[in-house]
């Protein structure tokens, strides 16, 4: 397999890693290419065919990824090609604020409690970038 290609979807054995049934994935908001491959269901032994996958990482030019159970819908982590042209033009500051306002309930989406356990010591406003530190 070139390491410039996803998988076919089906079966697929890379190296000694046979994994069920898969697909490409095509982000809504991607130009149509497929930017992963994900299985339709578990992997067996999921910590052993990452670390299998990972070594064959080299061969492959595939980065495997876990998700959890709770992750139902596949695309969720998966976008389109960037232009990391741009990152100097972003502000770290500003990308997380939007980030946070989007993740975090705000008080009258939930019931107190609820908020409470999601957001712990936070509020629903973005507490700011951590300090720069030298580093040791």
């Amino acid at each position: 397999m070139a390491t410039d290609s996803l998988p076919e979807d089906g079966e697929l054995r890379l190296g000694a890693v046979m994994l069920p049934a898969g697909r490409r994935i095509v982000p809504m908001d991607s130009p149509g290419e497929p930017v992963a491959w994900v299985t339709a269901e578990p992997v067996p032994d999921p910590g052993l065919a990452w670390s299998a996958l990972t070594d064959a990482y080299q061969q492959t030019g595939l980065v495997p990824i876990l998700l959890t159970s709770d992750e139902k819908d596949e695309n969720y982590f998966f976008e389109g090609p960037c232009d990391v042209s741009q990152l100097d033009d972003l502000d770290a500051a500003e990308v997380l604020a939007g980030l946070w306002e989007r993740r975090i309930p705000s008080d009258d989406d939930w019931d107190s409690d609820h908020v409470a356990v999601i957001r712990g010591p936070f509020s629903s406003q973005f507490p700011g970038l951590a300090p720069p530190r030298t580093p040791s």
